[in-house]
């Protein structure tokens, strides 16, 4: 099926894949805020809450702490529970590593040479955190089965449609830690949230780490948006 959208593609000039790339991505973009509740998008969501709690655990290995438990909810609520280390670190890195986890799996899609190893890297990270430390067997089955499916679309689906699922995924992770800043800090159910604990450990108030944190998720998504423009359609 490569065969019969490549050689259509090809016909377009740099101008015109850029254009047809931004529409697209603008397209996503603005359908996943009618569809963000609904089951079209919940198993994006599921796995953009798994990669917002590894970060967590990253932080805490990478600052000398410890990582206890990682526990997902098919609620699409978290925690990783961790034991020493840098608490400033670990407390950022639920929104800073979404983000990051969420542009590299965005621009692995522009990547030709590079591309599936970083998916291939990602996914062996998941698998190794959800192995060793989440308890709930039904999740970590779902989430196996995720990264399979994922996979294998990549592998023997349609380029543009693999791509576009990729592109789909990265995009989506990072306009979920805008969202999830905005309900953390307006949210009134009195939940520890990430920017609490940021309070807590600077003294800084919890809306004005969500002003920050959101305004730089917000210049990523755009220089994310830019570099896909940028880049147009790469096949």
């Amino acid at each position: 099926m490569r065969q019969l959208f490549n050689p259509v593609m090809k016909k377009f000039s740099k101008k015109q894949k850029q254009l047809f790339e931004i529409i697209i991505l603008s397209t996503i973009a603005l359908a996943s805020f009618f569809v963000w509740d609904t089951i079209i998008i919940y198993p994006i969501k599921l796995i953009v809450v798994t990669l917002h709690e590894i970060s967590h655990g990253i932080a805490a290995l990478i600052s000398g702490g410890e990582v206890i438990s990682l526990d997902i909810g098919f609620n699409l609520g978290g925690k990783c529970t961790t034991q020493d280390g840098a608490q400033m670190l670990i407390a950022s890195s639920g929104y800073l590593g979404s983000f990051i986890f969420g542009a590299i799996i965005f621009s692995s899609a522009y990547i030709k040479r590079y591309g599936n190893w970083l998916l291939g890297f990602l996914a062996a990270i998941v698998l190794i955190f959800i192995t060793n430390l989440s308890q709930n067997m039904n999740f970590n089955l779902i989430v196996f089965l995720s990264v399979i499916i994922i996979s294998l679309t990549k592998i023997f689906a349609p380029q543009i449609i693999s791509n576009y699922l990729i592109k789909t995924i990265g995009l989506i992770s990072c306009f979920y830690v805008a969202i999830d800043i905005i309900e953390d800090v307006l949210s009134q159910n009195q939940l520890v949230s990430d920017a609490t604990i940021l309070a807590g450990v600077s003294g800084i108030s919890e809306v004005v780490w969500g002003i920050i944190w959101l305004a730089v998720t917000i210049t990523g998504i755009v220089f994310l948006l830019r570099f896909g423009y940028q880049k147009g359609i790469t096949y």
